[in-house]
């Protein structure tokens, strides 16, 4: 849009291939990457280099919303609710796609905090982010029960996005992980 709307202007369209603070640990590299003097191509080449390292999971609490979206059918949502299961899902290479499924809201949690080691693990140069819809206290106790186990060069506390929250509903809950080896 952009790029049409200033056809004279400098602008490179990138494909992220995420979203929510998938996109945003994208944008801070970038402009760390300006303020140290890398030139365009420069920038472009790491945030490519970047792009698979991102690692994005969420917690659906009610499988009412990904029905309402058409993720899910009737019948897999009737099963899942009289479960109690949650599933877990994922954005790999800009697609969303369950890669767990776990029966209490605790044990997705728990399930949340072992993909965050395996993202980020003790790499310094690691970025974490807790996204959530609507349930900043729980967001809150997964980053103060993350903090002592990563030694990430931050964590980040933020509201997931609408592209994640509309078919999450309120409840979601997420780790994204950019692991900082480019």
């Amino acid at each position: 849009m952009a790029k049409a709307r200033f056809p004279g202007a400098d602008i490179e369209v990138f494909d992220s291939e995420s979203a929510s603070m998938g996109i945003g640990f994208l944008v801070l590299e970038a402009a760390e990457a300006v303020l140290s003097g890398k030139t365009k191509e420069e920038i472009l080449r790491l945030l490519t280099e970047l792009r698979p390292h991102i690692r994005s999971y969420a917690v659906i609490d009610s499988i009412r919303h990904l029905l309402k979206s058409g993720r899910v059918r009737a019948g897999q949502a009737l099963i899942a609710s009289v479960l109690s299961i949650k599933p877990l899902i994922s954005i790999r290479r800009g697609a969303v796609e369950v890669v767990d499924r776990v029966r209490t809201r605790r044990a997705a949690l728990d399930r949340l905090v072992e993909l965050a080691l395996e993202a980020a693990g003790k790499n310094p140069k690691a970025r974490l982010a807790v996204v959530h819809g609507n349930v900043l206290d729980e967001a809150n106790r997964l980053r103060d029960k993350l903090r002592p186990l990563v030694n990430c060069k931050e964590i980040v506390v933020t509201d997931i996005g609408p592209a994640l929250a509309i078919h999450g509903g309120p409840g979601i809950i997420g780790v994204i992980c950019l692991s900082g080896e480019a």
